[in-house]
């Protein structure tokens, strides 16, 4: 298109220059339109006229010969020697032939798609046009295409009409519609009109241009907001995209009274239609020694997420859930482990602390109130339990034999009691206690010791030196002792009434087994894996089939109470979880 458009052009110049020569002042006939012949843009009807430039007569005006430099008057343009009337009226009207316009010139658009736009030109892209001597002279869009001086016709190259205050595609309209509106709407993803060569809202909400027909925040209109999750609006009214429960629409997925279906309540999170742990708190890793009176449940974190044993704090959260923002209890210990009284009259947690030099044994009200010093002058402090009169906890200086210490429940311990003095080869790290006896793991030798709380000689309780296995946690409940061990994955036991020696009972082989908990009933304990799980088993010698609690992810430190069981876990983000037993 673009070289028949150069040809028409230059069949144009030719015949403009050729008149140079001959300009007069006589009179032309314009009685109609001209035609190829004179000099028409190519595509003309092939009429016949003269402009009779050797007659007499005036120049400039319209029917008139051009004058000296092919100038005629205002609101007339020089077009093959002739001065003609400036008709902008019809430009970009479809045309066949010179005589279809009103000045008299039928062009050819240019543009590679000329007269397949929005707009629509006529598929052979021939519009009319007029003559002018600037751009100001042509419609918006269009420009001045000068041919010699003082001579030029209106000129458009066509292209997809947008809203901009032009004619794009060469049709004789600016911004026609509803081609700008439609670029408008596309442009900006909100309902929008073309006006005035720029985009306008249809419906503004706060400020902001949207459009009611769709948009959750303002559907139908501004401030009508659809639930989010489970709403979607849709031509102006939101529409329940999820699951309808006694008429309200609701996502079965994570709906706490709706967990999984309708009228299914979940008292934890829930979470894909199952209803699964709530996360108490989120926690450094490290974090551990929980512990649960069943209104709170406490634990040491690690503050600098380093590893145990670390300067770290002390913190509680109400069972009930504390918007993962527990109450901190004490700041800045290093607990070698936290226990808290069983006896509900005095409610206080301990911890031994090995931050400072001498060691001290700490004490905390539960409900409230400042950490104080229970016991002093303590060397590297670790390993503590606590049963219904007492507290213990292992006093092992460095490199020397250490002793088990005792003190009553309250706030302060002015003389602690010796219970042991040298217990075993003087390594005591991990302390269990029941009703009836006191219980001890030696990291030198990897036995387990035992001794009536009321007095007498230690016993061997069991042998573990052929694995150098250490336990992850000790459990002592109706006259058995549970430990776990990690390296050989199982959970072991032994009665204190028949010491087992190098071959304690298995009660239960698992994966990688870590904490250990019980109500009283069941044996409760973690399996610190990625994608581990928390189970449950009646106490006894050994468990044929445990049950489920929960699926968990690294679990380890755990906790229980009459209602629910707690954990340290996350591989991730590791945090404080708490679920029903």
């Amino acid at each position: 298109m673009d070289s028949i458009f150069r040809r028409a052009l230059t069949a144009l110049t030719l015949l403009s220059f050729g008149a140079l020569g001959s300009l007069s002042c006589a009179t032309a006939d314009t009685s109609s339109p001209p035609g190829s012949d004179e000099g028409g843009i190519e595509g003309g009807d092939g009429s016949s006229g003269s402009s009779d430039s050797g007659d007499a007569g005036g120049c400039g005006l319209a029917g008139q010969a051009c004058c000296t430099n092919h100038v005629c008057e205002s609101g007339n343009f020089c077009y093959d020697d002739t001065c003609r009337v400036q008709e902008p009226g019809d430009i970009g009207k479809p045309c066949a032939n010179n005589s279809d316009c009103k000045a008299g010139l039928c062009s050819l658009v240019g543009g590679a798609d000329a007269g397949n736009f929005d707009g629509g030109g006529p598929p052979s892209a021939l519009v009319c046009t007029t003559g002018c001597t600037s751009d100001s002279q042509c419609l918006a869009g269009w420009s001045c295409g000068h041919l010699v001086l003082g001579q030029g016709t209106c000129t458009c190259t066509a292209s997809p009409e947008v809203c901009n205050g032009k004619d794009d595609d060469c049709n004789g309209v600016i911004d026609d519609k509803p081609a700008t509106d439609n670029d408008c709407t596309a442009t900006n993803m909100v309902p929008e009109v073309c006006t005035g060569g720029k985009c306008d809202c249809v419906k503004t909400c706060s400020g902001n241009c949207v459009d009611t027909t769709s948009d959750p925040a303002n559907c139908g209109k501004c401030g009508t907001t659809c639930t989010p999750m489970v709403e979607n609006c849709v031509a102006s009214a939101c529409q329940c995209i999820a699951t309808v429960c006694s008429g309200a629409c609701v996502d079965t997925t994570s709906d706490p009274k709706n967990c999984g279906g309708c009228g299914t309540p979940c008292g934890y999170a829930c979470a894909n239609g199952t209803c699964g742990p709530l996360e108490l708190a989120g926690v450094a890793s490290g974090s551990g020694w929980l512990s649960s009176d069943g209104t709170n449940v406490y634990w040491f974190t690690n503050a600098n997420n380093s590893g145990f044993p670390s300067p770290g704090n002390i913190q509680k959260c109400a069972v009930t859930g504390c918007a993962s923002i527990p109450t901190t209890m004490a700041m800045g210990v290093t607990a070698g482990g936290f226990v808290i009284s069983p006896v509900a009259a005095k409610a206080f947690g301990y911890w031994t602390d090995s931050t400072n030099t001498p060691g001290v044994v700490s004490v905390v009200p539960l409900a409230s109130g400042a950490a104080t010093t229970f016991a002093s002058n303590q060397n590297t402090p670790q390993g503590i339990a606590a049963d219904a009169t007492n507290v213990y906890w292992v006093d092992q200086p460095l490199g020397v034999a250490g002793s088990i210490m005792k003190c009553a429940l309250g706030t302060a311990c002015v003389t602690p009691t010796l219970v042991v003095a040298t217990p075993a080869t003087g390594s005591a790290t991990m302390l269990a206690v029941d009703a009836a006896n006191l219980y001890w793991f030696d990291s030198a030798s990897y036995f387990i010791y035992t001794r009536p709380l009321a007095g007498g000689a230690a016993v061997k309780l069991a042998d573990l030196s052929a694995s150098f296995s250490t336990p992850t946690q000790m459990l002592a409940v109706g006259g058995r002792l549970y430990w776990a061990v990690g390296f050989a994955p199982q959970i072991s036991t032994c009665a204190v009434a028949a010491p087992c020696g190098a071959t304690p009972k298995t009660y239960f082989s698992d994966t990688e087994p870590f904490g250990l908990a019980t109500d009283g009933t069941d044996l409760y304990w973690t399996n610190n894996i990625a994608g581990g799980k928390i189970q449950k088993c009646a106490l006894g010698a050994t468990c044929a089939s445990p049950t489920l609690v929960t699926t968990a992810d690294t679990p380890t430190f755990i906790a229980v109470d009459a209602m629910h069981t707690y954990w340290v876990g996350g591989s991730t983000i590791t945090g404080v979880y708490e679920y029903s037993k």
